[in-house]
């Protein structure tokens, strides 16, 4: 049928609404009732749509040209905008599909008519309107319309228009001749204004606000003045030469304009500004080291520099005058440069007068003479030398106290005047680290509370328990110390590894020390460590502690068993494992056994020992576990558990009994399919541990059918090939032939003697699926274009299984293009004769078994030829009128009709075509195509196509790029069958040149006297909206105008003058820059503006006010005088004044009247004010004028306003007439002079008041007692001598008087051990003094061995001995060395002074501090031996030490013991034994690893308080001794049979561990029993294994070899190890073929089996394919086929 509507050129106007009826289409089917839907291929990108809401309609017709019929029709709507201006013409294409799925679609061009739209929006050229003010008959702006309508023009009304001042003329916005608009009256206007298209139907219009904004005008600074013009040579950089005063009409009444400054010529940077002030701007620095040239500003060279500087005021746009100042330089002496020290740095502690370093100076003036003074020395710890050119040390310098000093050294000439200059030294002072000074062990944390370095903790402790904290100090500040033990007792403690540091004073850091390893009393009741803490720089103290071990009862260590391994032969009952021992750490225990775990009854305790009480069985449980405990009889009594495991001794056994995991396998299975897994059943097998292995042999294989391999798998020996190629008789294990085989399978044991047993086993074979064979497909060819599952041909094959079913899919189904539907192969894509003839396609089919099994074939599908539509067009520049890429057209705007835009080409995969085209759509008849037919020819470069038609695209309308950019057209091309394509192309169009159609000046108005003025910027109307245009003047009265870049200003030599000349007339061109350039002419009127005069005086009509009065006393009233108001237009000027200096806020202007603004008028602080008023004119601009007037304030009386005592205190018991202190009064009347007198009276006494007050003096006059009354009040009245008066109230406080302290006393015990170091604590001093709160000073004075009673032993010298905290009074010791053998205690005076008022008190008296004893560490150990075999046993000796101590010295030689141990002994290989012997630990002594061992030996003292000990190392070194070779390999162990003799096998190789260090040891390699039956090989060149002679696989596949290695060390050692050497089948070819048959009929059909093929072949097992080869002359190879093995 077809597709219509009602007008097949339909039209809809721009901007319909949604759901605007298109119109409707028609479709007609020439099948009655048929059901016909209807749906767009193609909306024009959404803008229409099918009407859904209501039903299609359909009517069945009959007519005479059509016969019967149905027509269905339904309505298009508007779904999108639409937008005659955007695009005229739009696509749709509607599809009609039945309900047989036939379709018809029709492509249809709707044309979207033209209507008038309303205008978008009005727009101001340059920007929002404004205009300067006084500027009448001005034109402000250009309004723009922004239409859609491209064409239409547009009238401007002003609908709101504030005071009529504004008018519109043309499309212009002016003021008019009377607007007057003044930017102080009103800064901006708002206006309403209408535009009005010229459209067709009823005009349209927009209305839009703007604001007018009003620009104020700005004037030229006149002139700038410096406060200063000279400058000191060489002056400092910043140095202010002056300030700088600008002059500005603007300025000339109110200061409304502000300044900034520039300098145009700096005199060679000689100077710079900052802000407003002229400055120096070179550093002096150089100047005053170097002098010369280094000075840039020097009254020598040149006494004065011209500057040139820019000033600009802030008005809009900012204006600038350049003006010349000249500096002068001032000649003045020159100072001293480049003072230097030679060094800088001094060590600490260096002795005094080391030399720091030499000064040094220079000064530019030639003969002066340079003095060295130092400013300032830092407290006198620097000085200078006696000639005055040196720094030395005067005092001991300390980094800890101050790292750094400074001093500051003055050097000075002797000009006139005499100049010098200072400088700041830092002396640095260089650090010498020194070791930490004090560690004290304290019972923070711990276990135990003890006093410090006294540590106590339990034996047994657990590891990790906190003994105490250790504590160390160092002077050094932010030292982070660490802690280490020199010696942890064995190993028994250990210190925290981070240490926690605070750096208030110094350093001071705290470790915990905790338990490491078991502490024994019984072992040892006391430990000694020693712990060192060592400063970042490696310097250390070390400490010796003794730490008490507590005792408690001890646990039972170990319970052993007699006779070494618990054993027992399994079947003995009541026989004796042993006798229990305990082993406790407490002596003379006695222990009581019983059994906690007796193994189910099986063991029995009598009198410590054990025995089983019945037989035991091995198989059953080879070994068990018995739990004893041990008690002993401490109190409270301890026990100890423990597990014995208790072995059953084993004797072998037969196997009893084999197991298959599995005794069924598939029928056809090939070789090595296993079968199952063989087990063997032993009693030696039935305990825990399965400790026998077996070997298994087939003693009957089934005729070769099975086998078992080495790790006892049941496989399949026979080959499958030939069974699964041909079936039948070919397969061994044929379920068919035979369903079960019975095997004979000998298992021989390990034990030993070996036992073995054989067992008879059954193995059933499993029925299995068959695969199908001979698949056939009926037909191979198809027609391009048939329709999808077309049938190309049946398939077809065979299966043994007679109840099978069979099925086929597709394995390679060339990308999806057919199918298999049950047996029929189908198309399932289009197919294309031109693009692929024929295709590819793989069947398998597969029979339906369990599991299913298959075969495949490749077919090939040829494709028939069959007629097709054009497939694609294109269009290129060929023959264009521009060049482009292909389907991307371009073409000028205005281009002829005629222009070739390109060439339509057109292409169609059949031969021989002859197509035509058509224009669907030629964008509203602006294209076409050639009338001349179209050209074609035959392709053969592009695959699958074959014929290719063209034609010219040609211009056929106007074209405006303006209007449209591009353009959409649509092509349909026609085959001789009718069949087509359609293709859309977009043309782009081409801009090209076009003429301006205005020019705009944003403003025409310029200030009169304004030359070399910016007026305005021009502004050319284009369509072209990229163009630049050029302006030039083609009339240019008397030359007072001038454009510059694209602007119109006032010529360098303007003369405009506003009372001369009010207007003038120019005519302006503009050009583009198109191809080819277009120009425009246009006359324009420039106003010019009147300026504003500045006010030329200011009077004041009164001057004076009296102090006090009151604020808004008038003082006078502004009156000012304006050249304005004396011309032609009268008194219009009228002046507004305000203060700009108002005497900081004393006074005020409003309404030009001058007034009090703070009530703060002092006449006697101040009798005149200087006040600055600014007055401004209201002209326009409006000009400001400044001017100073004195106000003089009038004198009158005032009160007192303060009252003063010369002292508000005494001390208690003062005598009656002592003067407290003398009063005073302040009173205004008398700050200039002393004009007032005064009388004082106090107010209210408070009872028994001790105090009168005397003329102005306050005066004592009964008891004062601080502690009854500390303080008084007193409330005084002062009155002057006019009678007013002030009162103020005093707190007189009475002082307390000290008194002296009377004792002290000492907490703590006052003792210390010898040999502490310098700063330990000894105990706290307390004064007692009856003034409380007092605090108190100390002092040592002095010290004296022993117990002293008199005062005359004292030694002052010894005070250095000990140290007392002058404030905390805590007393510790001043120097290390305290020795207990010299003297066991000391005296000490100590002198205590109170803080009390003057005068303090003091007190002296005697301590005594005693000195312990304490115990000294070893010095030095030996070995007497540290040489040892490698490999030696555990247990054997390396030697003895020996341990020098200080305390065995003298007579008290011998006096300690030593215990030796080695440090961290669990990760070495020795241990010590016996105190000081060394032993061997570990069985791991390797030379080639390691000759020499390095270990740390810890020995202690064994002094019962405070044992010490003695860490050092030793190197134990290993000889070496021979080792037999290790991890003999073999690269290869298979072969292949029929190699011969010499075949290579593998290559040995070994290691020997003599050579893990270097090659020491040769290895030699042998076959055991080679070149035998049994050993088919030899060894050959030392390391490499050969066959001996051909291996058959067939014969035997399987060898055992035996290798040997033997290396060259002294003796020589041999290792050897077994392999297993694997033949390899090798394929043999077949060596004849065969062909049962009698021949055939001749005739007969393709497939008739002419015979059976069979091959002779050595290899048992295989399986065979064929092939037909031809025989030259004889035969045709495709006569004959090959189906599996039939011919």
């Amino acid at each position: 049928g077809h597709l219509s509507f009602a007008a097949n050129s339909p039209t809809i106007n721009e901007n319909s609404v949604t759901n605007t009826v298109l119109g409707t289409v028609l479709a007609v089917d020439p099948d009655v009732n048929a059901k016909i839907t209807f749906s767009l291929d193609d909306d024009a990108g959404g803008r229409f749509k099918l009407d859904t809401a209501t039903s299609t309609v359909c009517v069945d017709k009959t007519s005479s040209t059509t016969g019967s019929h149905r027509e269905c029709s339904i309505r298009i709507l508007v779904s999108g905008v639409l937008n005659h201006e955007v695009d005229a013409l739009h696509t749709i294409i509607v599809r009609a599909t039945d309900d047989h799925g036939l379709v018809k679609t029709q492509l249809f061009s709707v044309k979207v008519l033209d209507v008038n739209d309303v205008p978008k929006d009005i727009t101001t050229v340059g920007g929002p309107p404004q205009v300067k003010e006084s500027l009448n008959n001005y034109v402000i702006t250009t309004f723009m319309t922004t239409d859609e309508d491209p064409t239409h023009t547009h009238t401007y009304t002003l609908i709101v228009n504030p005071g009529g001042k504004f008018k519109i003329v043309g499309s212009r916005l002016m003021t008019t001749a009377t607007a007057n608009l003044n930017y102080e009256a009103q800064s901006s206007y708002s206006i309403v204004v209408r535009s009005t298209d010229n459209g067709q139907p009823a005009q349209q219009y927009i209305e839009k606000t703007f604001t007018v904004t009003v620009i104020d005008v700005n004037e030229t600074p006149s002139g700038v003045t410096i406060s200063n013009s000279a400058v000191d040579e060489n002056s400092a950089q910043d140095t202010v030469v002056g300030i700088l005063s600008p002059s500005d009409p603007d300025n000339a009444v109110t200061k409304k304009q502000s300044f900034t400054f520039r300098l145009i010529d700096s005199a060679q940077g000689r100077f710079k500004l900052s802000a407003d002030k002229l400055e120096v701007s070179p550093s002096s620095t150089d100047c005053v080291k170097y002098g010369g040239s280094y000075c840039l500003l020097n009254y020598e060279k040149k006494s004065s520099y011209d500057v040139i500087v820019e000033v600009t005021d802030n008005g809009t746009p900012p204006l600038s005058a350049d003006f010349t100042l000249t500096v002068q330089l001032t000649n003045v002496n020159d100072q001293p440069r480049m003072l230097a020290i030679s060094n800088s740095i001094v060590k600490e502690n260096a002795p005094a007068d080391t030399i720091v370093g030499a000064l040094t100076a220079t000064d530019e003036d030639v003969g002066q003479r340079l003095v060295y003074t130092l400013v300032a020395d830092d407290n006198g710890q620097f000085k200078l030398s006696s000639d005055g050119l040196q720094v030395l040390k005067a005092k001991p310098t300390d980094y800890e106290t101050k790292a750094a000093h400074t001093i500051t050294v003055k050097v000075t000439d002797n000009g006139i005047p005499p100049l010098s200059m200072q400088r700041d030294i830092q002396i640095s002072v260089t650090d010498v680290n020194e070791a930490p000074i004090d560690t004290v062990l304290t019972s923070a944390s711990g276990q135990k509370t003890f006093t410090d370095d006294h540590a106590t903790i339990d034996e047994n402790s657990k590891v990790g328990t906190v003994v105490g904290t250790l504590v160390a100090n160092d002077l050094d500040a932010n030292q982070k110390l660490t802690f280490s033990l020199d010696d942890s007792a064995g190993g028994k403690f250990s210190v925290a590894s981070t240490a926690i540091c605070t750096f208030t004073s110094g350093s001071k850091c705290t470790a915990t020390l905790t338990v490491a390893k078991p502490l024994d009393y019984e072992e040892m009741s006391a430990e000694i460590i020693v712990a060192r803490v060592t400063d970042p720089q490696g310097k250390f103290h070390v400490k010796r502690f003794s730490i008490s071990v507590l005792d408690v009862n001890d646990k039972p260590k170990n319970i052993t068993l007699a006779g070494g391994d618990p054993s027992v032969p399994e079947n003995k009952a009541n026989a004796l494992v042993g006798a229990f021992v305990t082993d406790d750490d407490d002596i003379s225990q006695t222990f009581t056994y019983t059994l906690i775990n007796d193994a189910s009854g099986r063991f029995v305790m009598s009198n410590g020992e054990l025995r089983t009480t019945s037989a035991l069985n091995y198989e059953q449980t080879p070994t068990l576990t018995i739990r004893v405990r041990s008690t002993d009889n401490g109190v409270p009594a301890l026990y100890l558990d423990k597990d014995f495991i208790i072995r059953v001794i084993d004797i072998n056994e037969q196997p009893t009994a084999l197991h298959v995991s599995s005794k069924q396998i598939d029928e056809n299975s090939g070789t090595g399919g296993v079968i199952g897994q063989l087990t063997t059943a032993d009693p030696d097998n039935t305990g825990k541990t399965a400790w026998q292995t077996f070997k298994y042999s087939l003693v009957d294989t089934a005729g070769g059918r099975f086998e078992v391999d080495t790790t006892g798998a049941l496989k399949v020996r026979a080959s499958n090939v030939a069974c699964l190629a041909l079936g039948g008789t070919s397969c061994w294990l044929n379920y068919e032939q035979k369903d079960y085989y019975t095997l004979l399978i000998k298992t021989t044991d390990s034990g030993v003697p070996p036992l073995d047993k054989t067992f008879s086993v059954n193995i059933t074979l499993k029925d299995i699926n068959d695969r199908p064979r001979d698949l056939q497909l009926s037909d191979y060819r198809v027609y391009e274009n048939q329709g999808v599952g077309t049938v190309i041909g049946l398939l077809s094959g065979k299966d043994e299984d007679a109840l099978q079913h069979l099925s086929f899919n597709l394995s390679d189904d060339d990308s999806g293009r057919f199918q298999i539907v049950g047996k029929e192969l189908q198309k399932a894509q289009q197919a294309n004769y031109e693009t692929s003839k024929s295709h590819y396609v793989t069947v398998v089919m597969a029979d339906d078994g369990i599991p299913s099994l298959s075969i495949s074939k490749r077919y090939l599908i040829e494709v028939l030829d069959v007629n097709e539509a054009p497939v694609y067009m294109n269009i290129t520049d060929e023959s264009g009128q521009l060049k482009f890429t292909k389907d991307s057209p371009e073409v000028e705007e205005n281009s002829v009709v005629g222009t070739v835009v390109g060439t339509v080409v057109a292409v169609d995969q059949d031969y021989k075509q002859s197509l035509t085209f058509k224009l669907d759509n030629d964008a509203g008849g602006r294209f076409s195509l050639s009338t001349s037919a179209p050209s074609c020819n035959v392709i053969t470069d592009i695959k699958g196509h074959h014929s290719s038609c063209r034609t010219q695209l040609l211009v056929a309308g106007a074209l405006n790029y303006e209007s449209v950019k591009e353009h959409d057209i649509i092509i349909r091309v026609i085959d001789q069958d009718g069949k087509f394509n359609v293709a859309r192309f977009t043309i782009n169009i081409i801009d090209a040149n076009d003429v301006p159609h205005d020019i705009q000046l944003l403003s025409r108005t310029v200030d009169e006297n304004s030359p070399d003025t910016f007026i305005s910027a021009f502004l050319t109307l284009d369509q072209d909206k990229t163009h630049k245009h050029v302006y030039t003047l083609t009339s240019n009265p008397s030359n007072q105008f001038a454009i510059f870049n694209n602007t119109l200003y006032t010529s360098p030599t303007s003369t405009l003058n506003y009372e001369k000349q009010q207007q003038w007339t120019i005519k302006v061109k503009s050009e583009d820059d198109g191809s080819p350039p277009y120009n425009l002419e246009e006359t324009f009127v420039v106003d010019v503006v009147d300026v504003n005069e500045v006010i030329t005086d200011i009077n004041i009509t009164g001057n004076t006010v009296v102090e006090g009065s009151p604020i808004g006393t008038v003082i006078g009233e502004f009156k000012t005088t304006d050249p304005d108001n004396y011309g032609p237009k009268g008194l219009w000027q009228n002046a507004t004044c305000i203060a700009t200096d108002n005497a900081d806020g004393v006074f005020t202007v409003y309404a030009n009247v001058l007034k009090v603004a703070r009530a703060s008028l002092d006449f006697e602080n101040k009798t005149q004010y200087n006040v600055t008023v600014r007055c401004v004119d209201d002209g326009l601009p409006p000009l400001a004028k400044s001017w100073t007037f004195n106000v003089d304030v009038v004198d009158r009386n005032e009160a007192p306003i303060e009252m003063d005592i010369t002292n508000d205190t005494m001390r208690e018991n003062s005598a009656n007439g002592t003067v407290v202190g003398m009063f005073s009064t302040e009173d205004p009347d008398n700050e200039i002079a002393i004009t007032q007198t005064f009388t004082y009276a106090v107010l209210q006494p408070a009872p028994g008041l001790p105090f009168v007050i005397n003329g102005n003096k306050l005066e004592v006059a009964g008891s004062l007692d601080f502690e009854t009354a500390p303080s008084w009040p007193l409330a005084v009245q002062s009155t002057d001598s006019g009678g007013l008066f002030t009162i103020h109230t005093f707190q007189i406080s009475v002082i307390d008087v000290n008194e002296p302290p009377t004792s002290f006393r000492m907490i703590a015990a006052g003792f210390v051990a010898e040999n502490s170091p310098a700063g330990t604590y000894v105990a706290d001093i307390v004064a007692v003094d009856e003034d409380a709160h007092q605090a108190h000073t100390f002092q040592v004075l002095g010290a004296a061995p022993g117990v002293q009673t008199n005062d005359s032993a004292m030694d002052a010298s010894l005070s250095a001995a000990f140290v007392i905290n002058s404030t905390t009074g805590i007393l510790s010791t001043g120097s290390d060395g305290f020795n207990f053998e010299i003297t066991s205690s000391y005296t000490v005076w100590i002198s205590t002074t109170d803080y009390g008022l003057l005068p303090s008190y003091s007190f002296t008296d005697i301590i005594v501090v005693n000195i312990s004893d304490i115990n000294e560490a070893p010095t030095n150990i030996t070995l007497d031996n540290d040489v040892i075999p490698e490999d030696s046993a555990v247990g054997a000796v390396v030697g003895h030490f020996t341990v020098a101590d200080p305390d065995n010295y003298g007579a008290h030689a011998g006096s300690q013991q030593h215990t030796c141990t080695v440090v961290n002994a669990f990760a070495y290989s020795f241990k010590v034994v016996n105190r000081t012997t060394l032993v061997v630990s570990k069985d791991n002594l390797d030379y080639e690893k390691e000759e020499v061992h390095e270990i740390e030996i810890q020995c202690w003292d064994d002094d019962v308080v405070a044992p010490l000990f003695r860490n050092q190392q030793f190197n134990i070194t290993l000889t070496n001794v021979n080792e037999a070779p290790v991890n003999i390999q073999l690269d290869n162990l298979t072969i292949d049979e029929n190699l011969g003799p010499h075949a290579e096998l593998a290559v040995v190789s070994a290691v020997d561990p003599d050579n893990e260090r270097e090659q020491l040891q040769n290895i030699t390699f042998a076959l055991l029993n080679e070149n035998t039956t049994d050993v088919p090989f030899v060894m050959t060149d030392g390391y490499i294994i050969e066959a001996s002679r051909n291996l058959d696989y067939e014969d035997r596949s399987l060898y055992n070899l035996v290798v040997t290695a033997t290396d060259t060390g002294v003796p020589p050692l041999t290792s050897q190890k077994e392999f297993n050497i694997s033949v390899i089948d090798v394929n043999d070819p077949p060596t004849k073929v065969l062909l049962n048959s009698s021949g055939i009929p001749e005739t007969s059909p393709i497939g008739t089996v002419i015979g059976t093929l069979s091959t002779v072949d050595g290899d048992v097992g295989q399986s065979y394919s064929y092939l037909v080869l031809p025989i030259v002359n004889i035969s045709d190879a495709t006569m004959f086929g090959i189906r599996g093995n039939e011919l």
